[in-house]
């Protein structure tokens, strides 16, 4: 649960993602990828994206 509750957080503090206009399913690999590579604020911020941009 607090791990959730950081990554929601963190989620919230990215409003401004930069990420154009991919498709959600490139937004998840892009996420993926990040992820994978360690980097989990850009992993985050593509996360972000969808929820923010793909709400259903």
């Amino acid at each position: 649960m607090k791990n959730i509750s950081i990554i929601l957080l963190l989620l919230s503090l990215f409003s401004c993602s930069g990420n154009g206009n991919k498709s959600a399913n490139r937004l998840l690999k892009d996420a993926e990828q990040y992820r994978a590579q360690g980097n989990l604020k850009e992993s985050i911020t593509s996360l972000k994206s969808i929820i923010l941009n793909y709400p259903n």
